[in-house]
């Protein structure tokens, strides 16, 4: 495989405003799912009076009248929803990897990654009502559904790497290079949060604040494990960094702002 690191700004630009939007599309999306998840498992058990909201910045709910009703399995549901489908449609894409398919294949990776660090942060700080201590409450064990939530974290940050020379980032750019595009394509969505959570919702900085200061984190770890994890992984896997162009740049990010309006339009 020959590798050539972005030699532009502009390509730099193009690779992370294509994972920015693609990021933002998948995330987006996965919330959707994830509440859906809960959702549908509810009405299958037969609770008739049931909503969910969703906003992209201040968290998604699903309300339902008997909260201790069907304890750990509808709490599961969510998460195994999004993994699950997240999986399949970059499973299903997988053969055709191109920048313009970006915000389908990225739906694997980041379901693997938010649903791994969430319900592992939520078990660590033992916070009430949420999915993970609600599945342990129905018996599972803490140190499993942690265990499995590593796995399942560690699993999407092995199919990020695999995708980031789609994203037209190469494992051999300089370490700055590769900060700054992953710093900005996983950043940026939780920045708005946090812009929107001064101007608009204050409660949206709890929620934003600590999850950008994350993806920045997760951001520079990628940026130093990128090569040598991507020469592990990639053995029998074809796989080339890609030239990048605006017009599938500005398509993912198309692609997110209307699934993040529609929420903030229709919840």
């Amino acid at each position: 495989m020959s590798v050539q690191p972005p030699r532009t700004a502009a390509g730099l630009a193009r690779s992370a405003l294509l994972l920015f939007g693609g990021y933002t599309f998948a995330y987006s999306v996965l919330v959707a799912v994830h509440e859906l998840g809960h959702f549908l498992t509810l009405r299958a058990l037969g609770v008739a009076n049931v909503t969910f909201v969703l906003h992209p910045f201040t968290g998604s709910k699903t309300i339902w009248d008997a909260t201790d009703e069907f304890i750990g399995t509808v709490d599961v549901a969510g998460p195994l929803a999004a993994v699950v489908v997240g999986v399949i449609v970059t499973a299903a894409f997988w053969a055709l990897r191109r920048p313009a398919l970006v915000p389908l294949l990225l739906l694997g990776p980041v379901a693997c990654l938010t649903e791994g660090v969430s319900n592992f942060m939520q078990i660590a700080l033992r916070s009430p009502g949420s999915d993970a201590m609600r599945i342990v409450e129905a018996g599972v064990p803490g140190a499993v559904v942690a265990t499995v939530s590593v796995l399942v974290f560690l699993a999407g940050m092995s199919g990020l790497v695999l995708l980031l020379p789609v994203v037209g980032l190469s494992p051999d750019a300089g370490f700055s290079d590769k900060a700054m595009v992953l710093g900005a394509g996983l950043g940026a969505f939780m920045l708005v949060g946090v812009v929107y959570g001064v101007f608009v919702d204050g409660t949206a900085l709890s929620r934003n604040g600590p999850q950008l200061a994350f993806a920045l984190v997760m951001a520079l770890v990628l940026a130093a494990i990128y090569r040598p994890v991507f020469r592990f992984l990639r053995r029998g896997v074809r796989a080339s960094v890609r030239n990048v162009q605006w017009a599938a740049s500005w398509l993912a990010v198309s692609f997110g702002v209307v699934v993040v309006g529609a929420q903030l339009v229709s919840f």
